[in-house]
């Protein structure tokens, strides 16, 4: 439950610290509310959870073709 905490919390530094960073070019103060353009934090959000899906399929295929072929991974000894 600790780890849970731990990792809660970390992600929401990062997501702070990742809209603090672009909300200068994505949130403009303006006259109007609601002109500006938060969906390309969303987008971004949704890409980065895209890679990171595509290298976790790939490291998986990874291990699976080496656990096949009982090639060992990582450790040398």
């Amino acid at each position: 439950m600790g780890m849970f905490s731990a990792m809660e919390g970390v992600g929401s530094l990062l997501g702070t610290t990742l809209i603090s960073s672009l909300s200068p070019v994505w949130i403009r103060h303006d006259a109007q509310h609601f002109q500006g353009h938060l969906d390309y934090y969303f987008f971004l959000l949704a890409g980065i959870q895209g890679v990171a899906f595509i290298l976790f399929a790939i490291w998986l295929l990874v291990r699976r073709y080496c656990s096949i072929r009982q090639i060992p991974v990582g450790n040398s000894t």
